[in-house]
């Protein structure tokens, strides 16, 4: 991840960057290879990010680190990892691309593949979609998307016992089908 934010430095440079960074304190590394950058650097540099045109590069850059990364969902950490890529895409306003990254379908524990939306509620994480979904609500996103999300909205419904609020999501998610 930390070679795609350092896409405005050359490939062979980025090992010494990262050094640099990391023998200054302002960068750490932990075993896992994940890195976090001293809180005040990383205020600062979303500071003069936003002030610049690389906003819109930077994050679609990271969205696209974290879709191509996270291809099998198969714990919480792996699901809130690939969401990583809708808030990216949330915050450039590409919320097509935020939708897509819901309705994608992944590997999972058992070897099939479902959407992230399904695994997010499916390992105990219904908060995460509920809020992801409620930020496409009104935007431009295909009805496809709009259609998936709505039967997700659904399904979580359904799980939390609110059968009669679960079924309203079903028949309009019916509803629409049938007048597509």
């Amino acid at each position: 991840a930390l070679s795609y934010l350092l896409w405005d430095i050359p490939d062979n440079q980025k090992s010494n960057t990262i050094q640099t960074l990391r023998d200054r304190a302002l960068l750490d590394i932990n075993a896992q290879h994940c890195y976090q950058l001293h809180p005040i650097v990383r205020k600062e540099a979303l500071r003069r990010l936003l002030r610049t045109d690389d906003w819109i590069l930077t994050n679609t850059m990271a969205a696209n680190y974290w879709v191509h990364k996270i291809t099998t969902v198969t714990n919480a950490t792996a699901a809130l990892q690939a969401l990583e890529a809708y808030h990216h895409y949330i915050a450039v306003e590409d919320f097509r691309a935020a939708a897509s990254v819901l309705t994608q379908k992944r590997k999972n524990i058992f070897g099939t593949h479902e959407s992230l939306a399904r695994s997010l509620y499916k390992l105990g994480l219904p908060m995460h979609i509920e809020e992801a979904i409620k930020g496409l609500k009104g935007k431009d996103i295909t009805e496809y998307h709009r259609i998936k999300l709505k039967h997700t909205r659904g399904a979580i419904d359904w799980l939390k016992g609110d059968i009669d609020k679960a079924i309203k999501h079903c028949l309009k998610v019916h509803q629409k089908v049938q007048n597509s």
